[in-house]
């Protein structure tokens, strides 16, 4: 599928309420996503005035059942981790249903699929959060795939002139200045930055709004999309996975299950994830301490899907490739 139209936005949730609007739906509406997701989506969808419905994912992150409901407008479809989720089941059911397929490529910037297609453009609508693989402040995109929706899409709005947070630049700094020396600055920075944001939010994952609030549109700054223009996609990708096989040839010396059993041609992972108990997700920090790298738990579950989920949903990690 032909890229067609790209608007840029702060966040990924941005894009997404903007992609809900382009195909009218609101009240009453149903937008069908997997029950594994950030607490944002459902923000994103509520601020539409539209309700979430859920469908279940496997170990492998492949959807179990797509539910029929008339009332689904949107089908989202997750590239988890950068990598190329399979779209057949869900081009069917939009088939069948008249729903719009919705490709979430939160993770995927930079990546493609077996048949070199870019992530985030193989449906009628997808967004990326560039912000999630480069260390820049704000940075998002919807890629607008459908010629019947472009005619519809709203006007870029105006980047916001101002350069990158002190704190963005004192972490790349601290980053070069590792690199160059062996000396842990940036493990250190993040380390006291995960504690502090886990006293006073009670998890180390950002907030950037608390429980399902509206979403509102904006621009990015423009500092962060020069930055994103300017970088070596090739560098990126290469070390991106040159780490994917460091790490998992440390990975497999532990009790963690890979999710992924490969890396696939094109394929540029966001991280490395695996299924374990916090124990384990421990052990893998400390084979994975010379490689200054840091294990998380992804992702924060929505209320609604956490009380009543599988029991993998909680015992997701991942290795944080930023």
């Amino acid at each position: 599928m032909t890229l067609s139209k790209v608007l840029y936005f702060q966040l990924g949730r941005q894009a997404f309420v903007s992609a809900l609007k382009l195909l009218n739906i609101g009240l009453g509406d149903l937008v069908l996503i997997p029950s594994l997701i950030c607490d944002d989506v459902l923000s994103a969808i509520e601020t539409v005035g539209a309700m979430p419905k859920f469908y279940e994912v496997d170990k492998h992150l492949r959807p179990i059942q797509l539910p029929p409901d008339a009332r689904v407008k949107a089908v989202l479809a997750v590239n988890y981790f950068g990598f190329a989720q399979d779209l057949q089941t869900f081009n069917e059911y939009c088939r069948v249903s008249g729903a719009t397929l919705i490709e979430d490529n939160a993770h995927g910037f930079l990546g493609a699929d077996l048949d070199g297609n870019l992530l985030g453009s193989r449906a009628p609508l997808g967004f990326t959060s560039m912000r999630k693989t480069l260390r820049i402040a704000d940075g998002a995109q919807l890629s607008i795939n459908d010629p019947s929706l472009v005619a519809l899409a709203p006007q870029q709005l105006e980047f916001i002139s101002r350069r990158q947070p002190i704190r963005v630049q004192i972490l790349n700094l601290f980053r070069t200045m590792q690199s160059i020396t062996g000396i842990q600055f940036l493990d250190i920075a993040r380390i006291i930055v995960r504690k502090k944001r886990t006293f006073t939010t009670g998890s180390p994952l950002p907030k950037t709004f608390n429980g399902h609030d509206t979403i509102v549109p904006s621009a990015p700054m423009s500092s962060s999309i020069t930055t994103m223009m300017h970088m070596d996609s090739v560098k990126e990708s290469a070390r991106r996975r040159k780490l994917f096989t460091s790490v998992t040839d440390l990975v497999l010396k532990s009790n963690a299950k890979p999710i992924f059993d490969e890396l696939p041609n094109y394929c540029v992972p966001y991280g490395y994830p695996f299924w374990g108990d916090s124990e384990t997700a421990s052990h893998v920090g400390k084979l994975l301490r010379h490689l200054h790298l840091e294990v998380i738990q992804w992702p924060e579950l929505p209320e609604e899907v956490s009380n009543n989920c599988p029991i993998h949903y909680k015992q997701l990690w991942v290795v944080n490739f930023l």
